[in-house]
């Protein structure tokens, strides 16, 4: 069953370079395939991306700063996770009772 999945990244200060002004945030899910292969990416202003509908299956997130033209801004942090369908047996009414 596919989930949403939620990637948030902390942040630390770091000196832009000359003449360079911070952009979006890359959020990106790859597959575990060498080379990996993209499954979902977006762009947002924010620390977090929220994707929908992502298979069952083995990723890595991957995260990394742009600057206004889209370049590549410091290094890139990557995580693996794993989406699976979480199954359990949830109780539901109406019980049987039997008193003997």
């Amino acid at each position: 069953m596919a989930r949403d999945v939620s990637i948030t990244t902390p942040v630390t200060p770091a000196v832009l370079p000359a003449g360079v002004a911070e952009g979006l945030m890359q959020f990106t899910i790859t597959d575990t395939a060498t080379p990996a292969n993209v499954v979902a990416t977006q762009n947002v202003a924010g620390l977090t991306a929220l994707f929908t509908g992502v298979a069952d299956g083995s990723y890595i997130a991957v995260v990394q700063d742009l600057d206004t033209t889209g370049a590549p801004l410091g290094t890139p942090v990557s995580q693996a996770f794993t989406v699976a369908d979480l199954l359990f047996s949830q109780p539901v009414g109406p019980l049987t009772i039997t008193v003997t």
